[in-house]
């Protein structure tokens, strides 16, 4: 592959081939892919600035139950840049009633979403710690 200018995405298609004893028995195959990055500027472990945390509180429906976790929006970074998200939940006296940390990534317009299998901006929670949240702060990091 050429390098990616920043900001940009790439999407790939390949063709892999399963063979040798016990391939008619596959269901199923995982592949992953890393990247590396010659940027100097920003380095791994480097607080994100965020911009706001919405739609915060604790919820509730049928089919997941009570979860809770808010609407993240950060600066200083490109699109698709990884970070490691962490969300506390806060009771009417500030107290930090419930934490949540994730793998996420960027959108274009800088609004972050999980990244990766079982990384979730939300979080199941009970009745009570989902009716007790009243602010929801964050701090991300790059990954």
């Amino acid at each position: 592959m050429n390098p990616i200018a920043p900001g940009a995405s790439v999407h790939a298609s390949g063709h892999i081939v399963i063979t040798g004893q016990g391939a008619q028995f596959v269901t199923q195959s995982t592949i992953s892919c890393t990247a590396n990055t010659s940027d100097t500027v920003v380095s791994s472990g480097k607080s994100v600035q965020v911009v706001s945390v919405t739609d915060a509180l604790g919820a509730y429906d049928s089919a997941s139950g009570w979860y809770w976790g808010g609407g993240i929006k950060v600066a200083g970074v490109a699109p698709n840049t990884q970070m490691k998200c962490t969300e506390n939940a806060l009771d009417a006296s500030g107290k930090v009633i419930a934490t949540h940390s994730y793998t996420a990534v960027t959108f274009n317009d800088l609004t972050v979403t999980g990244y990766g299998e079982g990384q979730n901006v939300t979080a199941d929670t009970t009745k009570a710690i989902a009716q007790a949240i009243k602010k929801v702060t964050a701090t991300c990091t790059l990954a």
